[in-house]
């Protein structure tokens, strides 16, 4: 039970870094849309904090 839980840890923290660096290339190339990149990190944001929250509620 521990182990799946530091698994999908793990997995989500490597999935956020990934993300990360896709996002930051972006930003980098496309910095006139900046506003709507604003918009996607926030979603992602959400997405990881909803993520860890079932992690560890489970």
């Amino acid at each position: 039970m521990i182990a799946k839980r530091i698994l999908g840890m793990i997995l989500l923290a490597g999935m956020g870094y990934m993300g990360y660096l896709k996002l930051e290339d972006t930003l980098y190339n496309l910095h006139d849309d900046a506003p709507f990149f604003l918009f996607i990190i926030l979603l992602l944001a959400l997405g990881v904090f909803f993520a860890v929250r079932r992690i560890l509620t489970n």
